[in-house]
Order: structure tokens, then C-alpha cells, then sequence
């Protein structure tokens, strides 16, 4: 299977230990879902092949590069905003969903930035204790 993953235009670019994983099931969800499509169609590419083994490989109509994931900006957060989590912060280090959700709202935040913030600040108090 690795080798029919390995012409699909655009996968050739995926590390032998990545389709290794994949055959072996040893991989993150996440990843998993990321690469079933690719694994489906070359299964489908694979019973055809064995149907007609002196058809070609490579599927015609595929394009020829992945798409390119798109980043996201960088988030700032006003001086307000994080004067409002850190004292949030004081009060509770480890707020439930409902609590940032709350937070969230009330500062005009995504919920998972007001996550990240309290995560990240979590970390950084950790690193700070242990230097």
C-alpha cells in the first residue's frame, strides 16, 4: 500500500515512516483523518490495478499538489483583555469550559484563545518554579 500511496501525486512527499504507521495503525487520530482520503483512493487505485494491471498507477484527474494548509494570524491581546485573564488567573489557575466561555464573552475572545492563555500561563508559572 505504500508504494501506491507513494505515486498519488502530491503524497509522494510523505515519509516512509508516515505510510509505515499508517499500515500499522500506529498513528494519531487526528493524522488519521487527515490521510484517510488519500489511503481510500488508493485503495480503489489498487483493486482497479489488480482488475487491469496494465493500467497506469496515477489517476489522471487528481491535482497535482496537496492544497496548502492556510495559517492563522497570530492573536494579540489587549492590555485590558489580559489584565482581566490575569486576574482571573489568581482566582483560579484552572477554569472549567463554562467559566472561559463566560471570559471569553466578556472579553470578546475565541473561547480556545482564553483556553490557550490560561494553558500557556500554566506552563510558563510551571517554568518559572522549576528555574
Amino acid at each position: 500500500m505504500g508504494r501506491i500511496l507513494g505515486t498519488l501525486p502530491g503524497l509522494h512527499l510523505l515519509a516512509q515512516d508516515t505510510i509505515s504507521n499508517l499500515e500499522n495503525g500506529n498513528m494519531t487520530i487526528k493524522r488519521m483523518h487527515k490521510l484517510m482520503p488519500h489511503y481510500v483512493k488508493a485503495l480503489v487505485m489498487e483493486e482497479s490495478r489488480r482488475e487491469r494491471p496494465d493500467a497506469p498507477l496515477e489517476d489522471p484527474n487528481a491535482p497535482s499538489v496537496l492544497p496548502k494548509r492556510a495559517w492563522r494570524r497570530r492573536n494579540s491581546i489587549e492590555p485590558s483583555a489580559k489584565q482581566k485573564l490575569k486576574e482571573k488567573f489568581k482566582e483560579n489557575p484552572s477554569p472549567t469550559y463554562e467559566e472561559i466561555t463566560r471570559l471569553a464573552s466578556e472579553i470578546n475572545l475565541d473561547c480556545k484563545v482564553v483556553r490557550n492563555w490560561f494553558a500557556n500561563e500554566r506552563q510558563h508559572r510551571k517554568h518559572l518554579c522549576n528555574h
